[in-house]
C-alpha cells in the first residue's frame, strides 16, 4: 500500500498501514516521519487522519515515532535509539536499549535510495 505524507494540523505526517507480524488480522497505522514531535493535543487529529487514510482496514491502533520520553494519552511498546555508534557512549544508553548489530547490509542502497527520495519530496 501506498504511504501517504498528510498534513496534521501544523506538521506532516507519513501514514502508512502495516500488519503486526505481517499478520493481515493485526492492522494498524504507523505515523512516521513527522515535521516535529507529536503533542497530546495531535492525537485527535492524528487518529482521523488515519482512518481517513487507511480506515477500511480497521486499525487497531495508531503507531507514533517520538523523541519525545513520553506523550500523554500514548503508552510505549519500544524504544529505540539512533546515531552512529562512533558517537554513543555507553553512559548514554538508556539500561533497557541494547545495541544490535545488522544482520546484513544487503539492502543498504535500496533504503538508501526511498529515504532520500523521501528526503528530496519533503525537504
Amino acid at each position: 500500500m501506498l504511504n501517504h505524507w498528510v498534513p496534521v494540523g501544523d506538521m506532516g505526517v507519513m501514514l502508512s498501514m502495516r500488519f503486526e507480524g505481517l499478520d493481515p488480522t493485526k492492522p494498524f497505522v504507523d505515523a512516521t516521519p513527522m515535521s516535529r514531535s507529536p503533542r497530546t493535543t495531535d492525537l485527535p487529529a492524528l487518529a482521523t487522519a488515519a482512518l481517513k487514510a487507511y480506515g477500511i482496514h480497521h486499525p487497531r491502533y495508531l503507531r507514533l515515532w517520538s523523541a519525545e520520553p513520553r506523550i500523554r494519552g500514548t503508552h510505549p511498546d519500544r524504544r529505540f535509539l539512533a546515531a552512529p555508534v562512533s558517537e554513543l557512549q555507553p553512559r548514554d544508553v538508556p539500561p533497557e536499549l541494547a545495541l544490535t548489530r545488522a544482520a546484513s547490509v544487503d539492502h543498504y542502497d535500496e533504503a538508501q535510495r526511498a529515504y532520500d527520495a523521501v528526503d528530496a519530496a519533503h525537504p
